[in-house]
């Protein structure tokens, strides 16, 4: 239940900085709410420090050493302090040093004047950044270092990256997306970038073998590796625009498997002080949540006032959720894991491309749309479920009953043993809308081969358990033919469709009659099945939200017999469900993503609306040999009603959650 605090601190050279710089007044309000550690920003995205430097720039109207009044502060609190320090994006330093400036492929860089990328493997790394970072430590010594962006490590073109590739590989930098070396580059850019961190994170160890490091979004979603030595905290930082509350949960699903301390960044405002409303109470309380009942770090992401000082939307708050994790406090599991029954797997294949030749171009959260997919249609269809990076799988397994693999273009040997060994003891392994390849072959076991041609670009799946109809699924379908295994059901075609093809601006009709395309595969394997969807069903639940998809995937669940522990069986929708368990105890968890609303011409932006009365919710568990005993610590539940297979149990609930803790005798 930990509460932590970020102050962006972006300020551009023309603004007063520090005229009523009051680190009491900070500190006592961040104390008061229970913060345990604070980062503050020791240098910005403009290259402005915020402490008298002699190594970097001070801002041209720093009126106080901010960085230091903050610092000595917070820490006479008993807080932990970090120091913020922009790498990668350093506008007075590409001013001064044009050479250091990151190249684009069409060879310009950024004008001067506002935001500048350069390139940490030019003489900025020796000259610029461990200097001030050694400066740091020996004013202040901060508790942690803590780095953005991972722009930084981005396709470059000056001279440095161009020399240093062609003495890695003898040819000049491929400029072109679709060029062949493509895979080198990639290949090579990740290794040296990984290789900047460890210098970076070792430089920072060897000087206080205590200090934290963290490097903003390495590791996290977009980044999905584990973290070279030296960097010590986990960092995930969702985008702010668009969706908030569901992708706060899928971040602390992954970041709950961590092997460092996770933290999970909500910014309070969209893009500053004013510009944009700070975030609604109900949507700071629910991705504090979020964060909480997954056992992850709360960073609030907020905006120190230019005159060093709070504003009252930062005290406000700071109030709301130190409220709202002392209620929470009250409903927290006292011992137990956390578990869950499906893990939907994730790899670098999926953000990085083949052969690493996506690795760190554009924005990799955009190739990020199976995960999400998946995610929300296995929270709407109420199973509780987390999500891993093949780094984190064997932790995750560790109970797990379903692991889903959803349009994974390749996974590593070491995965592919670890989820045959899965199924054969008994594991369900669900392939959706492709099969990985793992070194120059597909994943072995699935019994089915696919095509290479795009059969359809859209199908319908049949009907099945409860549904009426048959259930669109858009985007590129292969024929699978049958080795091993069996065909569950066949896809069913549009009427007289043709991939590219188009009834105008929609899609035709259903056919009458199925192909003889499966659309679902089952090949068993020991005491369990790999299964295989022949439908890219995750993206397309991502992008479109097709809603009968929901009870069509419910009906999967059933149909391959997975042993739920917990399931949400009937709700209001929007509702997930979180569970922790202990030999005596369970204690299970409703979250509301309900009040979310997106507006905005373009680009999306989140609101939450206010609350909308009581929630009802029925929650199965699955029959264990002792009676329980239910106690609803948050809401209302109804006395359990049990079968020879399940207990069933009623639950009632103001947003934001419900709280339901059930002692086994």
């Amino acid at each position: 239940m930990k509460l932590h605090w970020i102050f962006d601190f972006h300020t551009p050279r023309f603004v007063r900085v520090g005229e009523r710089c009051d680190g009491e007044s900070v500190a006592q309000a961040l104390a008061d709410a229970g913060v345990e550690s604070v980062i503050f920003v020791a240098k910005c995205h403009f290259g402005h420090s915020y402490y008298p430097t002699r190594v970097g720039t001070p801002h041209p109207r720093l009126a106080a050493d901010v960085f230091g009044t903050m610092l000595g502060a917070v820490r006479a609190k008993g807080l932990g302090v970090a120091s913020y320090v922009s790498l990668g994006i350093d506008g007075a330093a590409g001013e001064k040093h044009p050479e250091w400036r990151r190249v684009y492929a069409d060879g310009t860089s950024d004008p001067v004047g506002w935001f500048i990328n350069v390139c940490p493997f030019t003489a900025y790394l020796e000259k610029w950044v461990l200097p001030q970072i050694e400066e740091l430590f020996q004013l202040y010594r901060p508790n942690g270092y803590w780095f953005d962006t991972m722009s930084a490590l981005s396709p470059c073109y000056c001279a440095s990256c161009r020399a240093a590739f062609i003495e890695h590989s003898g040819n000049e930098l491929p400029t072109h997306a679709d060029d062949p070396r493509q895979g080198v580059a990639g290949t090579w850019r990740h290794k040296r970038g990984f290789a900047l961190v460890e210098r970076v994170g070792n430089f920072i160890r060897s000087l206080d073998p205590a200090a934290s490091v963290g490097f903003n979004q390495l590791g996290s979603l977009p980044y999905p590796e584990p973290m070279p030595s030296g960097v010590t905290v986990l960092t995930l930082d969702p985008e702010t625009a668009g969706p908030q509350s569901i992708p706060f949960s899928l971040n602390a699903a992954y970041g709950s498997h961590a092997s460092q301390p996770c933290e999970i960044m909500p910014t309070i405002f969209h893009g500053g002080w004013g510009d944009w409303s700070p975030a609604p109470e109900l949507r700071l309380q629910t991705t504090a949540l979020t964060c909480w009942m997954r056992g992850t770090i709360f960073v609030a992401g907020d905006r120190l006032h230019p005159e060093g000082r709070l504003t009252k939307h930062s005290r406000a708050a700071m109030q709301l959720l130190s409220s709202t994790r002392a209620q929470w406090a009250e409903c927290a599991p006292s011992d137990g894991r956390l578990v869950a029954d499906a893990v939907v797997l994730h790899s670098p294949s999926l953000t990085n491309g083949p052969e690493r030749r996506l690795f760190a171009v554009d924005d990799p959260r955009a190739r990020l749309t199976p995960i999400n997919g998946i995610h929300r249609l296995l929270l709407d269809a109420g199973v509780v479920a987390t999500v891993a990076a093949e780094w984190q799988l064997e932790q995750a397994l560790v109970g797990a009953r379903l692991v889903v693999v959803p349009e994974i273009p390749a996974l590593s040997k070491e995965t592919e043993t670890r989820l045959r060994e899965f199924a054969e003891q008994g594991g369900t392994l669900l392939f959706v809308g492709r099969i990985p390849q793992v070194g120059d072959r597909p994943f072995d076991g699935t019994g089915i081969q696919l095509g290479e041609a795009v059969w359809q670009d859209h199908a319908y799946l049949p009907c099945f358990g409860d549904a009426k109809d048959e259930v669109l699924v858009r985007g590129a379908i292969y024929e699978a033919a049958l080795m091993e295994a069996t065909a569950e059901m066949f896809l069913i075609p549009g009427y007289d469709a043709q991939p590219g093809k188009r009834y105008g601006w929609g899609i035709g009709p259903v056919s009458d009659e199925p192909s003889t395309n499966p659309a679902l595969t089952r090949c068993p394997v020991g005491d369990g099945a790999i299964w295989f969807l022949n439908a890219p069903l995750a993206s397309d639940y991502a992008r479109m939200g097709n809603w009968p998809q929901v009870p069509w995937w419910q009906a999967l669940i059933e149909h391959m017999d997975v042993p739920l522990r917990a399931r949400l069986i009937e709700g209001d929708g929007n509702l997930e469900i979180i569970l922790w368990e202990s030999n005596r105890s369970s204690w299970l968890y409703l979250l509301s993503h309900d009040a979310e609303q997106m507006v905005g011409d373009g680009r999306q932006w989140a609101r939450s609306t206010g609350t909308s009365g009581l929630r009802a919710a029925r929650i199965q568990l699955a029959r264990r040999n002792e009676e329980p005993a239910a106690h609803s610590l948050r809401g209302h539940s109804s006395p359990m009603t049990s079968s020879e297979t399940h207990h069933t149990l009623d639950v009632s609930f103001e947003r934001p959650y419900a709280a339901v803790r059930i002692d086994w005798k």
